[in-house]
């Protein structure tokens, strides 16, 4: 419930305003020159007197700053009532009956007046409960608190710039609406670039700290920095599989020849071993010299012949003679490895 008394007494022109009043804007001179005009011609209309209102021991204007400016402008001084409703609502209920505004411009305002929207916030409080929001649809509430939670405020203002376009009727306030999703996500956007870039150049300070350098120094752009980052990587690659490249035709040429050698040497091994056998069944059928009597006695018979023998076979005595030691020397080994061949 609220009280109203008359009060002619105070000095309206010199009371501050209370802070949610000050969110309107003010009238532009000329539409306060013709109201100032209007009030000389036919007096003040008493069906809308300044409202004040005592808050914190201060007294303060919470309604009629343009009527008081028009009444100053005139030289006449206006009636002024005085109400104990809370004057947040009061404020609130006046600029709701505003009917040159716009149902953006009332949602703005009561946003800008009742900004939190959040659980167990001002939802709970009795200046909230009672708001007046016949002037406009409830997402467009939701739409002026989503403008002033996602906008810096204004130079010398609480407010974001759009809020006070929409308050001053320079934007509606879906354009501010759309404005403003428009900016988070190129806000976001940048935010993504900003982290980006801090991340690539946190690799680059890792990697190549002689380029971190230089963009730390403004001397190169981070954009440069990463190409030139990005140039070295691909150097290194190249470089790293030029090396791996070499490496593996090395290891197939040392694979090559070591097949090579095992060929070879398979090789020699058959051709020796081709010789022994052939050496061995020389030597087991030369056994049929000595292993009969009829062939010792053939040889009784070949005394004197050993020129004859020589001439045909190209043989010296001395050469044969050694050829027979050694091979009676050697038999007893040759036994033995024979042995080792089954």
């Amino acid at each position: 419930m609220s009280s109203e008394t008359v009060l002619p007494e105070l000095d309206v022109f010199q009371l501050p305003v209370f802070a949610d009043a000050d969110i309107w804007p003010m009238w532009p001179d000329a539409k306060l020159a013709e109201l100032a005009e209007d009030i000389k011609q036919n007096g003040f209309d008493h069906r809308y007197p300044i409202t004040v209102a005592e808050i914190d021991g201060q007294w303060m204007l919470l309604d009629g700053r343009n009527r008081r400016e028009a009444a100053r402008i005139a030289g006449i001084n206006p009636p002024v009532i005085v109400t104990d409703i809370d004057p947040k609502l009061a404020v609130h209920r006046s600029n709701n009956q505003n009917r040159d505004a716009t149902p953006g411009q009332k949602a703005m305002a009561t946003a800008m007046a009742f900004p939190e929207a959040k659980r167990g916030g001002d939802r709970k409080s009795s200046s909230f409960a009672e708001l007046d929001r016949s002037g406009f649809a409830k997402a467009s509430l939701s739409y002026a608190r989503f403008v002033l939670r996602n906008n810096p405020p204004a130079p010398k203002s609480q407010f974001p710039q759009y809020a006070l376009d929409v308050m001053a009727g320079r934007m509606t306030l879906t354009e501010a609406y759309d404005a403003t999703q428009k900016d988070v996500v190129r806000r976001e956007e940048e935010e993504r670039i900003r982290k980006e870039h801090e991340r690539k150049l946190a690799d680059i300070r890792v990697r190549y700290p002689e380029l971190a350098g230089l963009v730390d120094e403004d001397r190169l752009s981070l954009s440069l920095a990463v190409a030139a980052a990005d140039q070295k990587d691909r150097e290194a690659a190249e470089e790293a599989r030029r090396k791996k490249e070499e490496e593996d035709a090395r290891l197939e040429e040392e694979e090559r020849q070591k097949q090579e050698a095992e060929r070879q040497e398979a090789e020699r091994r058959e051709a020796r071993k081709s010789t022994w056998f052939d050496h061995l069944s020389h030597l087991l059928y030369a056994e049929s010299l000595v292993s009969s009597q009829a062939q010792i006695a053939l040889a009784d018979e070949m005394k004197g012949t050993w020129d004859e023998f020589a001439k045909k076979h190209m043989f010296e005595f001395k050469e044969a003679r050694r050829r027979l030691l050694s091979l009676q020397k050697g038999l007893p080994d040759l036994i033995e490895k024979f042995e080792a061949m089954r």
